[in-house]
């Protein structure tokens, strides 16, 4: 790639960032569409990390859902707000808690699932098994750039 082509700005990072927030405003429209209000998409992050790990301190769901703990404190609070966590000391280490599912959380499992597949379907609609591979790969190294 030439210097030129470097030093010219395109419109890559909008891209990025407007495809992140049409799928953000997707993933609200579906959870409300599915009786499910308040929700963000980070509150996902942490649920379905919370399916995978049932009981997690909030230092290690920080580090899973690669979010700083402050933000993950705030988020973790409003789920717990909601009903969908509890939140309880770690009988291991009085210094951190332990983040857990409850009932009406564990429930999303069913609501999730198809929403997620229905997202995939909207995301890759008309391009090529060749194309995602390609637009993937490419992420790779962008994402790769910044580490």
């Amino acid at each position: 790639m030439s210097q030129d082509t470097i030093r010219k700005p395109d419109n890559t990072a909008h891209l990025i960032s407007k495809t992140r927030r049409l799928i953000n405003e997707y993933l609200v429209h579906e959870m409300e569409e599915a009786g499910i209000h308040g929700f963000v998409p980070s509150h996902g992050d942490i649920i379905c990390t919370l399916f995978k790990h049932p009981q997690i301190t909030m230092t290690k769901l920080a580090k899973a859902i690669q979010r700083d703990r402050s933000t993950v404190t705030t988020l973790v609070k409003k789920l717990q707000q909601l009903g969908y966590v509890l939140l309880q000391e770690n009988p291991k280490d009085t210094r951190s808690r332990l983040v857990s599912l409850t009932d009406k959380g564990r429930k999303l499992k069913d609501e999730f699932h198809p929403i997620s597949v229905r997202l995939t379907q909207s995301i890759w609609q008309g391009i090529s098994k060749e194309d995602r591979m390609q637009f993937r790969s490419i992420l790779d190294k962008i994402i790769q750039n910044f580490s």
